[in-house]
């Protein structure tokens, strides 16, 4: 049986080379949201990028 509704979202695979210090970080901060490192890095990267893009800031 499948999962889900079969539509994968569009998107590219994106393979980033972690420091192993910051492994045990990253997967206790998944565990805090509830969620798993791919959805905690990319809800990262869209912080990140939403702070730098943020109208008035240069």
């Amino acid at each position: 049986m499948k999962h889900g509704s079969g539509k994968k979202p569009k998107g590219k695979l994106l393979a980033v080379w972690v420091p192993g210090k910051l492994m045990p970080c990253l997967d206790q901060g998944a565990r805090k949201e509830d969620s798993d490192r791919s959805k905690f890095v990319r809800n990262a990267i869209r912080e990140k990028l939403t702070r730098h893009n943020a109208p008035g800031k240069k």
